[in-house]
């Protein structure tokens, strides 16, 4: 299976969780599937809802909070910013 994305979340006791959606191909097709870290959990789903799959999974048999998620930091964004102010300081020093 050939991970694609994981839903991570938090579960109330601060254990954190995660399920893998992954792809797999076969001679009729691609399959996509689900692969829980925390319970051993596989199984194939049909049809775009992956992604509602997994989180239905953390939410319904392990209580976790998907909506807490701390997978996007906002470094990046400000690490930008900062590049894009220097190069105009740049730009006005220059002219």
């Amino acid at each position: 299976m050939l991970t694609t994305s994981t839903v991570r979340g938090i579960a109330p006791s601060g254990a954190a969780h995660q399920v893998r959606i992954g792809r797999d191909y076969h001679y009729y097709g691609d399959a996509r599937y689900l692969a829980c870290d925390t319970c051993g959990d596989q199984r194939q789903v049909t049809g775009p809802g992956a992604r509602d799959a997994a989180e239905q999974h953390l939410v319904g048999d392990h209580g976790v909070c998907t909506a807490c998620r701390t997978e996007f930091s906002p470094l990046p964004w400000l690490l930008g910013f900062v590049s894009l102010a220097a190069v105009f300081v740049a730009m006005i020093v220059a002219s």
